[in-house]
């Protein structure tokens, strides 16, 4: 098994900026997850599916909820 990738905690880091995940980060985040899927690309940067999920959401579209303005005839 892998090392986990992002091991230093930002604020560890000195003269480092405090942002953890880079653009370019992400990309080989997503990378990773397409070729391996969001399970394995969770085990390999040591973090949580649901991290996984929250820097890289899904292309889905949301779901609208419920408006008081609309007429619903009954």
């Amino acid at each position: 098994m892998p090392a986990p990738v992002v091991t230093e905690n930002a604020s560890n880091v000195p003269g480092s900026s405090k942002k953890v995940w880079t653009p370019e980060k992400l990309a080989e985040v997503k990378a990773y997850r397409e070729k391996h899927g969001t399970k394995k690309a969770a085990q390999h940067y040591g973090v949580s599916e649901q991290r996984i999920r929250k820097l890289l959401p899904g292309n889905k579209p949301k779901a609208k909820g419920y408006s008081a303005f609309t007429c619903h005839m009954r």
